[in-house]
């Protein structure tokens, strides 16, 4: 997997993100992305398919202007849909904030 490539393709989803909710961060988003996508699909024990397994890797992100950036990348991992994170950023009783 490119994951130089990958971390582009990303950052064009959370701009779409962004853009759809007419709020975010685009500097916090745009900064962590390589980091995001470093763990999530290289160094990360983490998938749909282990999700109860407790040797599983646990990630916090405390990092709360790059969520946009978090939200991509979770929904290319497939714990997320994109096209509902589109339409719901940053919505008034969303589950996706902004």
């Amino acid at each position: 997997m490119n994951l130089k490539a990958l971390s582009y393709k990303l950052r064009e989803d959370t701009i779409n993100i962004i853009c759809a909710g007419k709020t975010g961060h685009i500097g916090g988003d745009m900064s962590v992305m390589e980091i995001l996508v470093e763990l999530y699909f290289k160094q990360m024990n983490i998938s749909l398919d282990n999700m109860d397994d407790e040797n599983r890797d646990l990630f916090i992100l405390s990092k709360g202007h790059s969520m946009e950036a978090y939200y991509a990348v979770l929904a290319e991992k497939k714990f997320l849909n994109l096209n509902d994170i589109l339409k719901n950023f940053s919505k008034f009783g969303s589950k996706y904030i902004g």
